[in-house]
């Protein structure tokens, strides 16, 4: 009797949860604003850089906690995929950066890039992991940050 209880408890919290009509997640506690930037890839090839922020970014060293992604493909290869930031078969990287000189490299990661728009604003899901325990998990909208890096 019991089993049938939380069978029917479990068909009902599916089916509330089906009629939310947004997939989307919140932004990471604490970190609601983003912006994404081309950086320099291997060998000088493209690179994107995607920041989870705790305020709208003024330049390439924002206010602190911030997390920072990292893929060695152009913008324009991001969407409809997910990119592994962790581990041996990695496709980029990420970074938590608590103050301006503690960073904990994520210990896994996976950044899903939903669509990239002709204005280049980045929308996704982040999922990290840090060795201090702290996790980065979140849907975001990443705006364009222009910058006047030069690649070697």
């Amino acid at each position: 009797m019991k089993l049938f209880c939380l069978l029917k408890l479990a068909v009902i919290g599916f089916a509330v949860a089906g009629c939310d009509s947004s997939n989307t997640l919140g932004p990471p506690p604490d970190l609601e604003y983003a912006a994404v930037t081309r950086t320099c890839g291997p060998a000088d090839g493209p690179a994107v850089e995607i920041f989870l922020v705790p305020a709208p970014m003024q330049s390439l060293a924002p206010q602190t906690p911030y997390a920072r992604m990292y893929v060695a493909q152009p913008l324009e290869n991001l969407e409809g995929r997910t990119w592994q930031l962790a581990g041996p078969d990695a496709d980029g990287g990420a970074w938590y950066h608590s103050t301006a000189t503690e960073t904990e490299i994520a210990t896994w990661g996976a950044l899903t890039v939903a669509s990239v728009t002709a204005d280049s604003t980045v929308e996704g899901e982040a999922h990290l992991v840090f060795p201090s325990g702290r996790n980065v998990s979140g849907g975001f909208r990443a705006t364009w940050f222009n910058t006047n890096r030069l690649c070697l």
